[in-house]
């Protein structure tokens, strides 16, 4: 049972340095600048924005665990599948169907083997997040793109319009809109790290289109 359960984690050590964002330059403002967010770096990021925000009176009728567990397994697949970037998915590239069933078919050859309780777990959660069937996975599934914002606002290159193009700064300017505007808890705290984005727009020289860009509430 162990031997199993080993060589899966082994297998899944590879998120380490799977890296994300289709490996865009744009996002290299580090020391050194071949360094790229992976899989797992985002991974982490996403639990420990969970810890940070989901809590209180606010979010009180939220499991966190559950919250905590989606998000370690959300991108389990990419270790096989890769990160599969949005844009492609809203370019027609890749359709969102095929997109889960690539994602389905890697989640199933790598954990066939490991202990049943653990498999039976990391299915269901994974098709919980898949399908947003529960309170928690629309949660985590905003939080997810409220990360990549933060992602973008740090690590960005200041001439990220260069490198993305207009289309895909307009792409990023509204990227994530519809799955956050499902979680009016996240409010008052995505509308910040909006305002923020705006910021590293304006300062790049990239006009803040409010129509585009800004959420939308009821």
């Amino acid at each position: 049972m162990y031997d199993e359960n080993i060589k899966f984690l082994a297998v899944v050590d590879g998120l380490k340095t799977e890296t994300r964002w289709d490996g865009m330059r744009a996002w290299a403002q580090f020391k050194n600048s071949e360094q790229m967010e992976s899989v797992a770096d985002h991974s982490w990021h996403l639990c420990l924005l969970i810890m940070t925000v989901v809590r209180g009176d606010t979010f009180a009728h939220i499991d966190v665990l559950k919250c905590l567990k989606i998000a370690v397994i959300h991108d389990l697949a990419e270790v096989i599948t890769g990160d599969i970037n949005a844009y492609l998915v809203t370019k027609g590239v890749v359709t969102p169907e095929d997109k889960m069933k690539m994602e389905e078919q890697a989640i199933n050859n790598m954990i066939k083997n490991v202990d049943e309780r653990v498999r039976s777990e990391i299915v269901d959660l994974f098709h919980e997040y898949g399908s947003g069937v529960s309170r928690e996975a629309v949660l985590v599934k905003a939080l997810d793109k409220i990360d990549g914002w933060l992602h973008f606002i740090e690590h960005a290159s200041p001439d990220f319009a260069d490198s993305f193009g207009m289309e895909g700064v307009r792409h990023m300017g509204y990227w994530g809109n519809k799955q956050v505007q499902r979680c009016p808890e996240l409010k008052d705290f995505s509308e910040e790290v909006k305002s923020r984005m705006r910021t590293k727009y304006e300062r790049s020289g990239v006009k803040w289109e409010d129509d585009v860009f800004n959420l939308k509430w009821d």
